[in-house]
């Protein structure tokens, strides 16, 4: 009953019953769960000097908010991963939160790994059709060159078909003048 009374009267609490989609609310490092919260809300007095919108809670960061912009860094890809292989040490492990229980969090990490070979698969598919499509530019590109070189050869340099694949005819080009010394 101590602790009831100790939350009614503390900032963080007062804070939570005004904002109560801001943050998680803890208590000896567990989450209180919406019951909890309930419950204790109509006992709470609102005995706050000032209001509690101005409270500024030092050390608070709330969850944060996917953000597709960017790729979260390795290092925390792989700092997370550690974390939850390090849950299966933790056999009493028991949880209000849904998206926290065991299950969902090893839901998301094989999600997250079938998007993760997905995306390598794609990217080798990618690269390998890049690399055809290279090819096939480079392979249409000499049978290209090819065809000019023989209709120079069949028709001649100065000939309209020479001018009609890309050449310039020889009689077009300027004719270079002399310098009086």
């Amino acid at each position: 009953m101590h602790l009831i009374h100790s939350l009614q009267k503390s900032f963080i609490f007062t804070h939570y019953l005004e904002n109560p989609s801001t943050f998680p609310l803890f208590i000896r490092g567990t989450i209180l769960s919406s019951e909890t919260i309930q419950t204790l809300a109509p006992l709470h007095h609102h005995s706050l000097a000032f209001p509690p919108t101005q409270l500024k809670l030092k050390g608070h960061h709330p969850m944060t908010t996917a953000n597709f912009s960017r790729r979260l860094a390795t290092k925390t890809i792989a700092a997370d991963i550690d974390a939850y292989h390090g849950l299966g040490a933790i056999p009493n492990y028991a949880t209000s939160r849904t998206e926290a229980t065991q299950k969902s969090i090893k839901s998301a990490y094989d999600a997250m790994i079938s998007k993760q070979k997905k995306e390598t698969e794609l990217a080798a598919m990618v690269k390998a059709s890049a690399d055809a499509a290279r090819q096939a530019e480079v392979t249409f590109h000499n049978a290209v060159l090819a065809m000019k070189e023989s209709v120079r050869g069949q028709f001649g340099a100065n000939s309209d078909e020479a001018q009609a694949v890309g050449y310039k005819k020889k009689s077009e080009y300027k004719r270079p003048r002399r310098r009086s010394a």
